[in-house]
């Protein structure tokens, strides 16, 4: 008898937690089937095209005084950002999200303070979505141009850039509403072109002479290239132009917004964010050591003051030394590379909003999926918000920029790096029971890292708060501030519209998040 009740308490416990798995395969809305190499894709299609082909070699024309050290800067940058992918892990390895660096600030310090410093970061993503967008139709001009194809003058009209923007926005978007799976599959074709525009770039830079690009590039434009005297490299134009390239690193940030859809997340994650950043600082600093061993400073300068912008491009140097055959192939190939970051802009942003909604920030129609389990109403707002700023783009010519899009970078790594000294030392007893919390923060790494993190990003976001000779309102500061009151406000009516609604805050925040 006591056999059989023992049989029967077994069968009652497994059922149990059958039940318990059903209930909470019931509550995940993303399907979980991405591997490593799409997290990697991602991550190094984000922001390889306009950080590597446009602000790397044309960061020269902005900050002269850096003069050869473009690479060492890329490269240094790339290491600045080491603390920010050790914390990044570390997180991933107990608490994957779709909502990634939001989910882990809410977590270790606040939900209000969490989304302030994540809608930063969302805001100046949706603007690089439409600066994206309108810098597409700029290359793909470039390509026509050298092709000898009639359009190109209609590509750099109002109407071409918002038409062409505006089809490959939604073309972007009707890629993401596929389901993550379609996705996976465009993104890692992409990363194989990022691999031939590399190996292109690097090849033609290292197999020609300076001598043949000063000469070729003085018959194409008509600007007498010489050498200027030599003047030091300044602390302040290395570190703004460490600053300009945390842009570049930006697809980094991508990558743990799949933590929702990956497979086996605690253990795929890590390993795939130490990847994507080893190969995106090793593909950048050899690209960007490439074109300047080829291409002199200087000649950049002086290019830039004479608005030789074309000409300043990674393609236009390119092609200043190709064969034209190879220069048109160039040319449409970084067209297309400029243009695939969409589909992980779109998705990050989208899974942000995704995990706001599912955190009851707001409402939560934010966080409802389609048939293929993806956040049909967070990717159309985001994409919304992403033509608005191409809107921007195209009639004013005023966005949120470069510098700020890296300013939410710095300050989503500053704020994490508080997170893990408020778990720490701040509020101890609060996390005891929250193994979820306190395990990635054990040890002495994540705490050297924290404080690695506030230091490097407090520097790099001083050395560019005010541009000079730039209007107020193209002032980095004043565009942040904006954002962080725009961020602050919406945060307000959560709150209340989630009090209205019955949600208590609090508790939803004391739980890990569902995926």
């Amino acid at each position: 008898m006591e056999d059989i009740a023992s049989e029967g308490a077994l069968e009652r416990q497994a059922s149990s937690k059958s039940s318990d798995t059903s209930k909470r395969q019931e509550l995940f809305k993303l399907a979980k089937v991405v591997g490593i190499t799409t997290i990697v894709a991602s991550a190094i299609s984000q922001e390889y095209a306009s950080g590597v082909n446009l602000i790397a070699p044309q960061s020269v024309g902005v900050y002269p005084r850096i003069e050869g050290l473009v690479a060492v800067a890329m490269f240094v940058t790339g290491i600045f950002l080491l603390p920010k992918i050790f914390l990044f892990a570390r997180f991933s390895s107990t608490m994957p999200s779709a909502g990634s660096t939001y989910t882990w600030i809410s977590r270790t310090i606040s939900g209000p303070v969490s989304f302030v410093v994540s809608f930063v970061w969302f805001v100046g993503v949706a603007a690089a979505i439409g600066v994206i967008a309108f810098a597409f139709t700029t290359f793909l001009s470039g390509a026509f141009a050298l092709a000898g194809w009639p359009g190109s003058t209609f590509l750099l009209s109002a109407a071409g850039r918002l038409i062409i923007g505006l089809l490959a926005i939604w073309l972007a978007v009707f890629v993401n509403l596929r389901g993550v799976k379609h996705y996976s599959m465009w993104i890692r074709v992409f990363l194989i072109l990022v691999v031939v525009a590399a190996v292109l770039a690097v090849a033609y830079s290292l197999g020609t002479s300076t001598t043949h690009f000063l000469s070729s590039a003085e018959t194409r434009t008509g600007v007498k290239l010489a050498a200027p005297a030599h003047q030091s490299t300044t602390v302040g134009a290395f570190l703004s132009v460490c600053t300009l390239f945390v842009f570049a690193y930006g697809g980094v940030n991508a990558a743990p917004t799949l933590g929702g859809e990956t497979r086996e997340s605690k253990t795929t994650m890590p390993r795939a964010i130490y990847v994507a950043w080893t190969s995106i600082v090793i593909i950048y600093t050899v690209v960007v050591a490439s074109i300047f061993q080829l291409v002199p400073w200087w000649a950049v300068a002086e290019l830039t003051a004479a608005k030789q912008t074309d000409a300043t491009s990674l393609t236009g140097l390119i092609s200043i030394v190709a064969p034209r055959a190879v220069g048109v192939i160039y040319s449409f190939l970084v067209a297309v590379i400029v243009v695939k970051a969409l589909l992980p802009q779109i998705l990050g942003c989208s899974r942000t909003m995704f995990a706001w909604g599912q955190d009851h920030i707001l409402p939560e129609i934010i966080s409802k999926t389609n048939k293929r389990n993806v956040p049909s109403v967070a990717i159309i707002i985001t994409a919304t918000l992403g033509s608005l700023f191409l809107f921007e783009s195209v009639f004013t010519g005023f966005t949120s920029g470069v510098i700020v899009r890296s300013f939410s970078v710095l300050l989503v790594m500053a704020v994490l790096g508080v997170g893990v000294l408020n778990v720490r030392f701040g509020q101890k007893l609060r996390f005891l029971d929250k193994p979820w919390v306190t395990e990635a923060v054990r040890g002495p790494g994540p705490l050297v890292a924290a404080l690695l993190a506030i230091v490097i990003a407090v520097v790099l976001v001083h050395a560019t708060l005010t541009i000079a000779d730039k209007p107020l309102i193209d002032q980095p500061w004043l565009q942040g501030l904006i954002i962080l009151l725009v961020g602050v406000s919406l945060s307000i009516f959560g709150r209340f519209d989630a009090r209205r609604r019955g949600v208590d805050m609090k508790m939803v925040l004391e739980q890990a998040p569902v995926e």
